[in-house]
C-alpha cells in the first residue's frame, strides 16, 4: 500500500504521518442525543438559477473573526487488535456495512468527557480512524457514553453521533488524503452537541464496521472500499465551508442547505441568486466557539426553476462572495 502523509487544514502540529494531535479551547457542555443534522471569515450559501428572480432581502457585510491558534497535546495510544500486522480489517468477526446504523456503542456508565486524540492508521486491507477520550481528570477515558456510528453512502462519509458526557474536543479537523478517508471534522450541533465525521475519498464506495476498544476507550472506525458499488457524489468541501447539503443533481423546494462553518466565525452568510440578481440574502449568527466546526442550516421555500449553483463561502464588506465551496443543483 502507498504511504500517506496526514496533514491538518486547519490549525495545528503533524508529529506524525499518523497521528495528529490539536489541542483547542474547550467550552460549555453538549446535549445528547446529537441531531443528525446536515450542515469559517462569514459563510455564504448562493444558489444561482437560471430564470426568474424575487427581491433581495439584505442584512449586510458580515465581519470575520480569526480562529484561535491551537496547541500540541498528546495521550497514550490504545491497543487495537491486528494493528501491527497489517491486516487490521482481517481479524475480528463484525461484518462490513455501507449504509445506515453500523453500530450503537458504549453504555449507561462512562466517564468519557472530551476527545483527546484522533488517529489515521492505514493496513494492508483498510484504511482505520481510531478516535480516542479523556476523563474529566485528564486521564484516559475508561468507558464511553451510547454512541451511534452511520453510514450517508450518498454523500460518502460516515458519522459519529456523540453522547452527552463529550463535550470538550481538541481535535478540530483532520486532513488525511488516503485512498478511501479524505478527511475529518469535529462538529458541534446547533444544541451543543459534538458529532464526528469522517469524509470519504472522491473515488471510494465505502463499506464501513465500528467498535470500542480498551480501555483505555477508544472507537475504531474500519473503511473498505466496495468496487461493484457506485461512487458518491461527495460533499462540497472549502478552507471556510463544508456543505453536505444539498447534493449534486436535482433537488426540490423547499432546499435545505446544511453545513459547517469554520472554528471562531460568528455569522454565516445564505445567498440564493439568478444570474446576477440576488434573491435571497441572509447573515446567520453563530457562537463562534474554537474547539470545533459549527453547524448552520437555512430553508429556501420557493424560488425560480431551472439549474442552479449553491455557494458556500466568506463575504467581503460588500456581501460579495470569496473562498467558499460549490453545489450544482437543479431545481424543478
Amino acid at each position: 500500500m502507498p504511504t500517506h502523509r496526514a496533514m491538518r487544514i486547519t490549525t495545528g502540529i503533524v508529529d506524525d504521518p499518523t497521528r495528529i494531535s490539536i489541542a483547542r479551547s474547550n467550552a460549555d457542555a453538549a446535549v445528547y442525543p446529537a441531531r443528525m443534522k446536515w450542515w469559517h471569515g462569514p459563510l455564504v450559501v448562493m444558489v444561482i438559477v437560471a430564470s426568474g428572480c424575487t427581491p433581495v432581502d439584505d442584512d449586510g457585510a458580515v465581519p470575520q473573526v480569526t480562529p484561535t491558534e491551537a496547541t500540541s497535546t498528546t495521550v497514550a495510544a490504545p491497543t487495537i487488535p491486528g494493528a501491527a500486522n497489517g491486516d487490521a480489517c482481517q481479524t475480528g468477526d463484525l461484518s462490513f456495512r455501507g449504509e445506515g446504523l453500523i453500530a450503537a456503542l458504549g453504555g449507561i456508565e462512562s466517564d468519557a468527557t472530551g476527545i483527546s486524540d484522533i488517529r489515521w492508521e492505514p493496513s494492508d486491507s483498510c484504511e482505520r480512524l481510531v478516535i480516542s477520550f479523556a476523563a474529566g481528570s485528564g486521564a484516559p477515558a475508561t468507558a464511553l457514553g451510547i454512541t451511534a456510528v452511520t453510514a450517508v453512502p450518498a454523500a460518502g462519509f460516515v458519522r459519529v453521533s456523540l453522547a452527552a458526557e463529550v463535550e470538550t474536543t481538541a481535535i478540530a479537523d483532520m486532513r488525511v488524503d488516503g485512498t478511501l478517508i479524505d478527511r475529518v471534522f469535529v462538529v458541534r450541533a446547533s444544541d451543543g452537541s459534538l458529532f464526528v465525521d469522517v469524509l470519504g475519498a472522491a473515488d471510494a464506495s465505502l463499506a464501513v464496521r465500528a467498535f470500542v476498544s480498551g480501555p483505555p476507550s477508544s472507537i475504531v472506525i474500519d473503511v473498505i472500499d466496495v468496487p461493484d458499488r457506485p461512487s458518491h457524489s461527495g460533499v462540497a468541501v472549502s478552507d471556510t465551508a463544508v456543505v453536505f447539503s444539498p447534493l449534486p443533481g436535482p433537488a426540490l423546494y423547499p432546499v435545505t442547505v446544511d453545513a459547517y462553518a469554520q472554528p471562531s466565525l460568528r455569522s454565516v452568510r445564505v445567498q440564493m441568486t439568478n444570474g446576477s440578481t440576488m434573491t435571497v440574502d441572509r447573515a446567520l449568527g453563530i457562537e463562534g466557539r474554537p474547539d470545533a466546526w459549527q453547524a448552520v442550516s437555512s430553508r429556501i421555500d420557493g424560488g425560480p426553476p431551472g439549474p442552479a449553483t449553491v455557494f458556500v463561502g466568506t463575504v467581503d464588506a460588500n456581501g460579495r462572495p470569496l473562498v467558499g465551496a460549490t453545489v450544482a443543483i437543479d431545481l424543478p
